[in-house]
């Protein structure tokens, strides 16, 4: 690592104060709101109102004139810093009296809350970036500052949380990837001062010890889950089944693997003094963590069932979604055929010049595409019980949006299968979300249209960038 000590650029302490007090407007604005009105916001409504939304539709075209036509000059103070996002002041001030009307009090401090959280956090991760090229003590206080300001939300949340869901669940989970944060920018402060590379851990006989506990004490366990050797023993198999009792058993051998080799890293820490077990520390961190996220997931005491009423369901389909996301990153990204795939989405001429057979690798991806319309015909003919010609009708626009949203480009030779799975998942939280949030559902389209053109647009500036870079 190279430690840098520069002066420190007043812009950047500037984007860490106004981090800091979008938090604290966010925390304010929560506590002052109440949580439980209902009511519309009307916080500019009636004629006033309309004539302020229709004045911020105007001005927005004005200025989009404006831009278009050249006449905002770099050097017009100000304004000619904002550029062509000049036309965004229209729609700021169109969406006063917009929100006023669609969202009700409830609703507005929530947006509020985490709309500003979110801006000032960023904020601060930006602040910190930005002052690693003059100052790595500064980027790092300015990453435990971000980090510490996660946790005081986290308590935050949980003191104003009405469920236990929010208190507890999401409490957690905000409390780890602040803790996280933490710990990575200690690391990456700590790794500045290295002035050479970090030598790897000794944990070759412990690695392999970790690896005999594991298998043996996998096999013990499935001989005992599969046989019943007393009362005190249930036979497992008989009351889960064969694949539940293997799961177990492997489960079981891994964490006591885990055991064997997290004690080798300690015994290397505080006996032999080995310099490089950082990274074999962060790995029985992280496996640490979801362990104990799995388990607290998976399972509930009988207090809690009963406060909760709890009930966890999910149709196979969630399997088939991760199946088939994990399968396409792999072919992709690890074969000759997702090579050839990119290379005749990105020019067929050039890719077929160089010995790809782009006419059979353009019909092998027709046939998967059609493969896969047969398997989700078919997951949707089960969940329904019945055959309908109709249920896909109007599905490939979605279908489309949510590939683009993942970051695949419609010109093709871009994307993975792992971004448009990812798009899949934000377009599910959001059409499942407007329901229960109790919005009206058509406005699920406007979302999607939405998300099409910030897609499209960020789509295209990353491709510029990454396309002025090489």
């Amino acid at each position: 690592g190279q430690q840098t000590n520069g002066s420190l650029d007043p812009a950047i302490m500037r984007r860490a104060a106004g981090g800091t007090a979008a938090i604290a407007i966010a925390v304010l604005v929560a506590a002052v709101m109440d949580a439980f009105d209902e009511n519309n916001l009307d916080l500019l409504g009636g004629s006033a109102g309309r004539a302020v939304f229709f004045t911020g539709l105007g001005l927005m075209g004005v200025l989009s004139v404006v831009v278009v036509s050249g006449r905002v000059g770099a050097d017009v103070p100000v304004i000619g810093r904002l550029g062509q996002g000049l036309p965004v002041v229209g729609v700021v001030v169109s969406a006063v009296p917009a929100l006023s009307f669609l969202v009700t009090v409830q609703a507005a401090r929530v947006i509020l809350f985490v709309g500003l959280a979110l801006a000032g956090l960023f904020a601060l991760s930006d602040a910190s970036r930005r002052a690693r090229a003059t100052s790595s003590t500064a980027a790092f206080a300015i990453s435990i500052m971000t980090s510490v300001m996660l946790g005081a939300l986290a308590f935050f949340i949980r003191s104003e949380g009405d469920s236990r869901k929010i208190r507890t669940e999401l409490f957690v989970a905000v409390l780890l990837i602040a803790l996280a944060m933490g710990a990575m920018a200690l690391a990456r402060f700590l790794g500045t001062t290295r002035t050479s590379a970090p030598p790897r851990a000794q944990l070759d006989g412990w690695t392999r010890a970790a690896g005999i506990a594991a298998t043996a004490s996998m096999v013990v366990f499935a001989i005992f889950e599969f046989g019943d050797f007393g009362p005190a023993l249930l036979d497992t198999y008989a009351a889960n089944g064969i694949i539940f009792t293997l799961v177990a058993s492997v489960a079981k051998g891994a964490l006591v693997g885990l055991g064997v080799y997290a004690l080798g890293v300690v015994y290397n820490l505080l006996i032999t003094h080995d310099d490089g077990i950082g990274r074999p520390l962060v790995t029985i961190g992280m496996a640490a963590i979801a362990l104990a996220l799995m388990a607290r997931l998976l399972f509930i005491t009988g207090e809690e069932a009963a406060a909760t009423q709890a009930v966890t369901r999910f149709r196979v389909s969630v399997l088939y979604y991760l199946l088939f996301a994990g399968w396409g990153t792999w072919l992709l990204s690890r074969t000759q055929f997702g090579s050839w795939a990119f290379a005749v989405g990105g020019n067929k001429d050039a890719s077929r010049s160089v010995g790809v057979p782009a006419a059979r690798t353009k019909t092998t991806l027709f046939m998967m595409v059609s493969s896969a319309a047969f398997v989700t015909g078919m997951v949707i003919a089960f969940r329904l019980n019945s055959v309908q010609s109709n249920v896909g009708d109007g599905n490939e626009f979605r279908y489309i949006i949510v590939a683009v949203v993942g970051g695949c480009l419609l010109t093709g030779g871009y994307g993975s299968a792992m971004g448009a799975a990812i798009g899949a998942l934000i377009w599910g939280m959001i059409s499942q979300g407007i329901g229960f949030s109790r919005w009206n559902t058509d406005w699920r389209f406007l979302v999607l249209g939405a998300l099409l053109l910030v897609a499209v647009i960020v789509n295209n500036f990353v491709r510029r960038r990454a396309e002025s870079a090489t």
